[in-house]
């Protein structure tokens, strides 16, 4: 019975007598000052899974300034779990649980496991770790809501503190359910002698199993008024210097709605960093609905916390942008780069952390932590996945349901179809029903099962309706089979061993992030840069001299040698897809335009793009073959100086007048333009978006020589 002789207790850090800092579980007075109290006055956000529950805290100043708002995943004192003879489930995996999660934090807190597989950052209790490094539950704690005092609940008969029994002998003497083999839990007191038939014995409520003698809460809160007669209250007992405590403890029996249990048990509990947003409110968002949308659901639904929570995020992100893209043709990709992002961590957290002991509660487990200050993304663009519940240990998991792998992939599968697929039109009940009817049909992955409605691409918004996607780009439909693809792997049963056992699934997911990436960062399908052989640049050189002699032969007749490149007062400029508003030329042109061409140019440059120099600075380099140039020669694209911005226009030349035949004054290589209209630049059309320069048109593709002038 020494097992029970030091536990740690809470109180220290509740109501600390000389520390500055100290954990507020309760909240503001005005939340619990009813004349009736509510059952259970802590602010619980989830109790959806059967042997935990989560609630909201604060670390404050002893002015009370905030310095960190937590979570506290406590403990249960009811379990909401039958255990059966196939799968059955004692108090020792539950003891085991705790262990193992209190364990794994504690690698995670020491960097031996990455932050990002827990999804949060824990805050330990000094007190409760022992020297090996396991964890003490901490004591039981009730709560006098009058006065707003904590304190561990006394022995009636002798005042002493009342401790957990898990003695199974004495247990089976009272019978009641022995500790070790079954989810039943008793207080007892160690220092009184055993009665008989349970007397002694409290649980919080009764069951048809307890023995005649147990008293659950009431009862036991009930004969505390024989303390008080008998003087054997101990020091802390809030009602030892009460005034009211007739009223608690006399006819009117206040204390039976005063005094409420925190842990009727001694509980394990863990401090969390507070998160900021349930997973179930934060995919609306990131699928599209507005924050009023929201709140007017949750509103409906009576979920006065979680309407909070949306509140506050709100008041968080203030008149920041939650995307980068919304109101735009990526804003598809967007969307589903973000939903990718949160599959990932969850993915990676049930395939590293410990399966979750309620596979049915996991997806209400999970929450989503958003930075409030000094990030300068748009509000969904930078979060985390928690999830914030206790795992099965791997001893435990052995044959239990939802436990296998088998059922973690199906499970993950349900939560990415569910992340996909759920919006305001389709909601979560109709995606898991239409799922359970193609499953049941053993639908393998095909085209026709991804055609189907169910699947459609626009439903990845949570207003499909608005958002027309008939003209999306083909790659963009890829990405989103992909996805789909990825997804469904999760069911197929001759997949779940590749699935768990390789980087598969995960290298998959991956490839798919990278490639929307690309998409919403660069710019266009930008040509990858093509080497040019040296023999094409030597061609390319003797064409060229040999024109620019025939230019010199031309303009002075007695002059007998054919000038090289060397003699040409050239002006190396270089011309990228980036630079073309900046491009801007000195050049005036006039066309008369029956067959022949008059030009004026006044200030002209000589133009040549070299490999070596272009190789260097292009990110985007056109080379010019020597059957490219030859067939090329007879095609003219007249530049004219425009604004910045402004589209380029040109005109071909006929191909009946030869260049050979007569020297021009201006020979403008383009293999891009041939076949198009000329616009002057003084009657071209105002252009709508500037930077959206026509592939055909790219300045970075023209090469203009001009001959020295007579």
């Amino acid at each position: 019975m020494n097992q029970n002789t030091s536990m740690p207790s809470l109180l220290p850090y509740l109501e600390p007598d000389d520390a500055k800092i100290r954990l507020d579980i309760l909240g503001a007075p005005a939340d619990t000052t009813e004349s009736i109290p509510k059952r259970f006055p802590f602010r619980v956000l989830n109790e959806s899974s059967p042997f935990t529950r989560l609630l909201r805290a604060e670390i404050l100043t002893n002015a009370g300034s905030l310095v960190q708002p937590v979570f506290l995943l406590v403990q249960k004192d009811a379990y909401r779990y039958q255990p059966s003879e196939l799968w059955p489930l004692t108090n020792l995996d539950v003891e085991a649980c705790w262990q193992q999660v209190h364990s794994f934090f504690s690698v995670a807190e020491f960097g031996k496991t990455s932050i990002g597989a827990i999804g949060h950052d824990v805050i330990r209790l000094g007190d409760a770790t022992t020297t090996s490094g396991s964890q003490n539950a901490l004591q039981s704690l009730f709560l006098c809501i009058h006065q707003r005092v904590f304190f561990h609940p006394p022995c009636p008969g002798c005042g002493q503190t009342l401790f957990l029994c898990k003695d199974d002998p004495l247990l089976l003497s009272q019978g009641l359910s022995v500790y070790s083999s079954s989810l039943r839990r008793y207080l007892y007191c160690p220092s009184c002698p055993p009665a008989k038939e349970g007397n002694g014995f409290y649980v919080p409520s009764l069951d048809i199993s307890d023995s005649e003698g147990v008293r659950d809460s009431s009862g036991l809160i009930a004969t505390w008024r024989y303390l008080l007669a008998g003087g054997l209250a101990p020091t802390g007992f809030p009602c030892l210097k009460c005034l009211e405590r007739d009223k608690c403890h006399g006819p009117e029996n206040l204390a039976a709605v005063r005094i409420i249990p925190f842990g009727f048990y001694p509980f394990h509990m863990l401090v969390v960093k507070a998160m900021t947003i349930r997973a179930a409110d934060f995919l609306p968002l990131v699928s599209g609905a507005s924050l009023d949308d929201l709140e007017t659901r949750l509103l409906e639904k009576n979920k006065s916390t979680r309407l909070s929570a949306v509140a506050e995020f709100r008041r968080m992100v203030g008149e920041k942008d939650l995307f980068l893209f919304d109101g735009t043709e990526k804003h598809f990709l967007e969307v589903l780069y973000l939903k990718l992002s949160f599959l990932n961590e969850i993915t990676e957290m049930f395939q590293t952390g410990p399966a979750p002991l309620d596979i049915n509660a996991a997806l209400d487990c999970l929450w989503v932590k958003i930075p409030s200050q000094g990030s300068f993304l748009p509000g969904l663009w930078s979060f985390r996945v928690g999830y914030m519940d206790i795992g099965v240990t791997r001893q435990t998991a052995l044959g239990r349901p939802g436990s296998h792998q088998a059922q973690i992939s199906y499970f993950l599968g349900l939560v990415w179809l569910h992340v996909l697929l759920t919006n305001a039109s389709q909601p979560a009940g109709a995606v898991i029903a239409a799922l359970a009817e193609i499953l049941e049909k053993n639908h393998e992955t095909g085209t026709d099962l991804l055609n189907t409605p169910l699947f459609a691409l626009e439903n990845i918004f949570w207003n499909p309706a608005a958002h027309g996607l008939k003209e999306i780009l083909f790659e963009w439909k890829a990405l989103w089979k992909k996805t789909l693809v990825l997804a469904w792997a999760l069911f197929t049963a001759d997949q779940l061993g590749a699935v768990r056992s390789s980087d598969k699934f995960r290298q998959g997911l991956s490839a798919i992030r990278k490639e929307i990436k690309k998409h919403l960062f660069v710019e266009g399908g930008a040509p990858a840069i093509v080497a040019a052989d040296v023999s094409d640049d030597r061609a390319i050189h003797k064409i060229l001299t040999g024109i620019i002699g025939k230019w010199e032969t031309a303009l002075n007749p007695s002059h007998t040698e054919t000038s090289g490149p060397k003699d040409i007062q050239a002006e190396t400029i270089l011309l990228t897809r980036g630079k073309v508003e900046e491009a801007l030329w000195d050049v005036e042109t006039s066309i008369q335009t029956r067959g022949k061409i008059q030009e004026t140019v006044q200030g002209a440059k000589t133009i040549i793009l070299t490999r070596d120099s272009a190789q260097e600075t292009l990110q985007e380099t056109v080379m010019v073959t020597k059957d490219k140039l030859e067939e090329e020669l007879e095609k003219t694209v007249v530049i004219s100086k425009v604004k910045t911005g402004a589209a380029l226009v040109g005109i071909p030349i006929p191909t009946q007048e030869k260049i050979e035949d007569e020297p021009c004054d201006t020979i403008i290589l383009s293999g891009k333009t041939t076949g198009k209209s000329f616009v002057s630049p003084m009657s071209a059309p105002k252009v709508e978006n500037p930077g959206a320069v026509d592939e055909d048109d790219i300045l970075s593709e023209t090469v203009i020589l001009r001959p020295p002038k007579k």
